[in-house]
């Protein structure tokens, strides 16, 4: 299991760049979740998503691999007082601290294109196991032949060549749908934004939608 995973972006430098860009993908899942809801944010980051959530949710958790961004989480939680959140610094492959449908949503803000291939499928059965729901918020696959799909490509290869192995075989295996239908999740809602670049879906166990 994982311990830790950083990135030289990770913390401020993300914050900066490319928080407010995820702006737009960050409302349309809190537009997707209902109010008074306890949430875990998988691959949190910054953490930006879990204090957007905590506006309109009882509690959210918030789980992160980097020590980097996990750090940096919880010095803004500090600094801005919120108290219905709580940061855990952890492998989301392995969520045995939690009990089984504990939290009504599980969230994934671009996270999942960014797994090595082999723990995605771990990742999104345990937050199958944890939550009612779960939402991802990730690249369309394949990305559109526009402007967008083109400056894509260029961050992703920017962000190192690891992360760029990840992004190209999420792009190679239909991204999220693929997943989905692995860990038998029923997509009851998507949504197209960013010129058709990002996805945001959301899906509950096939089990529980029969």
């Amino acid at each position: 299991m994982t311990t830790d995973k950083s990135h030289y972006y990770d913390g401020k430098i993300y914050e900066i760049i490319f928080d407010r860009a995820l702006k737009e993908i960050r409302n349309t899942i809190v537009s997707q979740i209902d109010a008074g809801s306890n949430v875990m944010d998988i691959g949190c980051g910054t953490g930006s998503l879990v204090f957007d959530l905590a506006k309109k949710c009882s509690l959210v958790t918030g789980v992160e691999l980097s020590s980097k961004m996990f750090g940096h989480a919880k010095r803004r939680q500090l600094a801005n007082k919120i108290q219905n959140v709580r940061f855990v610094h952890g492998d989301a492959s392995n969520l045995s601290d939690f009990k089984d449908k504990q939290f009504d949503y599980a969230t994934f803000s671009m996270a999942i294109h960014e797994m090595p291939p082999d723990l995605r499928v771990k990742v999104l059965l345990e937050a199958k196991r944890i939550a009612g729901k779960i939402i991802i918020a990730d690249f369309a696959a394949p990305l559109p032949v526009n402007l967008m799909g083109f400056m894509t490509r260029i961050i992703e290869f920017s962000a190192g060549i690891d992360h760029f192995r990840c992004f190209l075989d999420y792009q190679k295996n239909n991204g999220a749908d693929q997943l989905l239908s692995i860990c038998r999740l029923s997509v009851y809602k998507e949504i197209t934004i960013k010129f058709d670049a990002m996805k945001i879906i959301a899906a509950r166990s096939v089990e529980i939608s029969q």
